[in-house]
Order: C-alpha cells, then sequence, then structure tokens
C-alpha cells in the first residue's frame, strides 16, 4: 500500500488576506488541506503551493500579526499574554504542519535511497537481451533505472532547498519575536523541543 500522509491547514479567511494585504498566487488560498505521496514529492507543485500558503499566513506577515494581536494590550503582561497566544495558537501550529509535509517527503526520499539499493547494488548492468526479439529492452531498461535515479535527486534537491527555506524564516522570526514580544524567550528552541517531546 502506497504510503500517505493528510495535513490540514487552517483556512485563511478573506477578512485576513485583505487585513494582512496577502498577495495569493493563483489557487494558493484555498489550498488548506493536501495529502501526500511519494508522487507528490517527487513532482511538489502542490505541496509547494501548501507550502506558500502556509508560510504567507505566518512568517511572511508576522510583524502584522504581532501588531495585530498586541494592540489590544493596554499592559505589558497582557502584551506579552497576547504575542504567546499567537505563537501557541498560530506559528508552532503552522511550523509543525510544514515540517511534517517535508519530514514526510524526506521520508521517502530514504526509502527511495534503499529501494535503488536494493534494486540495482552494482548500479545498471547490461544483461543478455535477445535482441532479436525485443531490440529495445535493454535501452528500456537504462531509462527506467537513470528515471528512478533522477526523481531521487530531484526530490533529494527539493528537501534540502526547503529545509534551508524553512530554517531562514523561523530564525527570522524568531528574532522578530524576541524583539517584539520577549526578548528571553527562546521562540525556536522551544518549538523544537515541543516537537522532540511530541514524538517520543
Amino acid at each position: 500500500m502506497e504510503d500517505s500522509i493528510t495535513l490540514i491547514a487552517p483556512t485563511i479567511s478573506a477578512e485576513n488576506i485583505k487585513e494582512y494585504n496577502l498577495n495569493f498566487a493563483t489557487g494558493d488560498k484555498t489550498t488548506s488541506q493536501i495529502r501526500l505521496t511519494r508522487q507528490r514529492c517527487i513532482d511538489p507543485t502542490l505541496i509547494d503551493s501548501f507550502l506558500r500558503t502556509l508560510r504567507h499566513q505566518s512568517d511572511d506577515i508576522i510583524k502584522s500579526k504581532i501588531n495585530n494581536y498586541t494592540k489590544s494590550g493596554s499592559t505589558t503582561k497582557e502584551k506579552l499574554d497576547l504575542c504567546d497566544t499567537f505563537v501557541k495558537k498560530e506559528l508552532y501550529p503552522n511550523w509543525e504542519v510544514r515540517y511534517k509535509a517535508m519530514n514526510f517527503c524526506e521520508q521517502q526520499a530514504e526509502k527511495m535511497k534503499v529501494e535503488l539499493a536494493n534494486k540495482y547494488p552494482t548500479g545498471f548492468q547490461s544483461k543478455e537481451y535477445n535482441l532479436r526479439i525485443d531490440p529495445y529492452a535493454e535501452r528500456a531498461a537504462k531509462e527506467e533505472y537513470e528515471s528512478h535515479f533522477r526523481d531521487l535527486d530531484t526530490l533529494t534537491q527539493w528537501v534540502e532547498n526547503n529545509n534551508m527555506v524553512e530554517s531562514i524564516l523561523q530564525s527570522t522570526s524568531d528574532s522578530i519575536l524576541k524583539q517584539r514580544c520577549n526578548a528571553n524567550n527562546e521562540y525556536l528552541n522551544t518549538f523544537w523541543e515541543n516537537m522532540r517531546n511530541s514524538t517520543n
């Protein structure tokens, strides 16, 4: 049975799109649920749209979000509480869904490596094909071999690129939160600590 995972993101409202001046690519604002499979990792068009939507809703507009949350707080404690609400109710869940999407695809890449290593332990080997019966058999087998490894390379590169993007976005958001909310709070470290605890 094919590996799959279904991820759900909060649907952003039309009011929030207008309030935060979000510019979505065509179809992005409706990409609130996605079923991931290996093939969707290899051709990540839909996942890219899903991740772009999530990033728009959180890190891309974090300053506006924090201002919106804290403008109703009259005391320092109230503002810190509102920041905490935003981080726990919006930002961390958003980060978690993005992590799960990329982690699923990374796991698929690892499985593909194992499968290809088992199938081609010594790389592609020309076999004894009866060219009179099927003159294209060897060429077809080689094309299939190269296609599998192309897919693996594409997926591995996609995972690496998106992990780098996530690292930059989260570090930037962590810095903004320390400036606007609580300078002593390690927001990014807390997120990863929570993730480690939830998987143990």
